[in-house]
């Protein structure tokens, strides 16, 4: 099973975290440098992420925490299917 770790920070939010992630491993591909399963599994997986997650209620919890001096990690992964995060806090 896939799981990806998301580190947003409070210069850089957990949507643009997740599309950066997503482009550079797009543009691997493209440039032939990474095509094993893996890779493509976790463009799928960002991929459904970013066209279903609720940024704006993400970025509220993860926002309150990092300027608390706080660092926050989604986890991102499949449930049943369907694409679920997790937030930590540490």
């Amino acid at each position: 099973m896939t799981r990806i770790e998301l580190s947003p920070t409070a210069e850089q939010c957990i949507e643009t975290t997740a599309r950066r992630r997503f482009h550079r491993l797009t543009e691997s591909i493209l440039r032939g440098e990474k095509t094993d399963d893996a890779t493509l599994d976790e463009i799928e997986l960002l991929r459904r992420f970013l066209e279903t997650a609720d940024f704006a209620r993400l970025r509220a919890e993860s926002e309150k925490e990092l300027h608390s001096g706080r660092s926050v990690t989604f986890q991102v992964f499949r449930t049943h299917g369907k694409v679920t995060q997790r937030m930590q806090v540490t």
